[in-house]
């Protein structure tokens, strides 16, 4: 598995994240293994500014989006 593929897939896990404390571990996870990647050589400079600045918007519009989900579930439960 190539690193970009590596990136990738973190990225579509935290697509995919069904909790909040789930995605908050894929993300010090996720974040972890781009900066390790980076540091090893196999990302260059721009595609570990890439693969960060994906990473954490997916992150946070996911986030936004379980929000909004738990939200809508205890609207529902009055």
């Amino acid at each position: 598995m190539s690193p970009l593929e590596l990136v990738e897939r973190y990225i579509n896990r935290a697509a995919n994240a069904r909790d909040a404390d789930s995605l908050t571990s894929l993300r010090w996870r996720g974040l972890g293994a781009i900066h390790a990647l980076h540091a090893s050589g196999l990302l260059s400079d721009v595609e570990n500014d890439d693969a960060l600045n994906l990473f954490v918007d997916t992150c946070s519009a996911r986030h936004t989006e379980l929000a909004g989900t738990s939200d809508d579930s205890e609207g529902g439960a009055l």
